[in-house]
């Protein structure tokens, strides 16, 4: 994007809050390449599709992120020149969103520290186990939680040797 050559795994992502996702339909993203054309790439968030838009996420920042293969081209697009970003929303009633912290993530550097899986032993010092409520985890099967009171509670996973080459 902006002269800077990335692979269609790259992401585009952003972070949106939005204060009543009941109402919400879906966000459509467009980014053009050339405006007279017109010569654009769309993809359309819908809540609790895919992209991270989350329905029950009222009142709270989700990040969108998407990859740029997933985005529909109009017109031959160039993701090299990218001109101008257009938002549109469609609604059911009253919607004030607010984004933040665009950016193009490259894909093939991401490298996961600790997947929250039960695929990995997690010790704990007091409260904590894995979590399987879709309300409480981002992405994969599951997360991990950890009852605080006010005694210290920590934990680490196992099988971290070399996270960082």
């Amino acid at each position: 994007i902006d002269g800077v050559a990335s692979p269609t795994s790259d992401e585009i992502t952003c972070w949106v809050y939005c204060t009543n996702t009941a109402n919400l339909t879906n966000i459509k993203l467009r980014l053009y390449s050339d405006t007279a054309t017109p010569k654009h790439f769309t993809y359309i968030f819908t809540p609790g599709g895919t992209g991270g838009l989350n329905s029950s996420s009222s009142g709270v920042w989700s990040k969108l992120l998407i990859a740029k293969a997933a985005f529909t081209d109009t017109g031959t697009a160039d993701w090299s020149a990218i001109v101008r970003i257009e938002i549109e929303a469609d609604t059911t009633g009253a919607c004030t969103m607010y984004f933040d912290d665009w950016k193009l993530e490259e894909k093939s550097a991401e490298k996961a520290i600790a997947t929250m899986e039960r695929t990995e032993s997690w010790v704990w010092s007091n409260e904590g186990s894995f979590n399987t409520n879709k309300d409480y985890k981002v992405q994969g099967n599951s997360s991990i939680y950890i009852n605080f009171s006010n005694d210290c509670c920590y934990c680490w996973p196992g099988g971290l040797d070399n996270i960082f080459p």
